[in-house]
């Protein structure tokens, strides 16, 4: 296969304190001793908020962006 060094790396990480998702690689550094990948989230919504623990937030005023009601 030949590979496409434009390609998007993504990594699906989560652990006790942090829930599952899938996240994009933010910043690559080096030093002497190791590669160190810095990971940011990739926004997504969760299908099954119970399931995943999210707290499902209900607003009576209009959903608007960024306002957390969806």
């Amino acid at each position: 296969r030949p590979l496409n060094v434009e390609a998007e790396v993504r990594f699906e990480y989560g652990n006790k304190r942090f829930h599952t998702c899938i996240q994009s690689v933010k910043e690559i550094a080096q030093n002497s001793r190791a590669l160190i990948v810095s990971l940011g989230e990739v926004k997504a919504e969760c299908k099954d908020k119970e399931a995943c623990g999210i707290e499902i937030q209900v607003s009576e005023s209009k959903c608007a962006p960024g306002c957390g009601c969806c």
